[in-house]
């Protein structure tokens, strides 16, 4: 598409939300040269993840995987905190309690299926993850530190 000034993409991500930052990422590592709209104010941004706070499920089995996305969780913590698992099936129910059992479950197996893989990826490109709210991880949840301002949205917008 062409833009005032002559400038062309081959992508234009509407948003700038964990889903949209992910989204531009994946493009640009395609080799797409890539625009991402936003129309909130800077402090405003993040897209569902301002409702969250940054939250979001992923799936795991146990302290090592959750390393992963947390690689400098505390010896205090690894210690102390017992993390359990948070398996595909847990999740899966979880869908269909939280959506009263109106989520599409091909779509809800996708999400599923690449949740942690999802979050090494996101990790692996400069998002920040912490332990649900801090005090200890909760079962099912990573907070990407992302939305206004965030490092991943803000770097996806630097490289574009």
């Amino acid at each position: 598409m062409d833009i005032a000034g002559g400038e062309q993409f081959d992508v234009i991500v509407v948003g700038a939300g964990n889903a949209a930052t992910c989204a531009a990422l994946s493009a640009c590592e395609a080799g797409a040269r890539v625009l991402m709209l936003e129309i909130a104010p800077e402090e405003a941004r993040g897209g569902n993840s301002c409702f969250t706070g940054g939250a979001f499920r992923v799936v795991y089995h146990g302290f090592d995987d959750l390393a992963r996305l947390i690689p400098d969780i505390s010896g205090h913590e690894l210690a102390n905190v017992d993390v359990g698992t948070y398996t595909h099936e847990q999740y899966f129910d979880d869908m269909g309690r939280m959506t009263e059992y109106r989520c599409d479950p091909d779509l809800t197996e996708i999400l599923i299926h690449g949740s942690f893989e999802t979050g090494v990826w996101m990790r692996e490109r400069g998002c920040g993850f912490s332990s649900g709210s801090g005090a200890r991880p909760s079962a099912s949840t990573a907070s990407s530190n992302s939305g206004a301002g965030s490092p991943v949205t803000s770097g996806a917008a630097a490289r574009n």
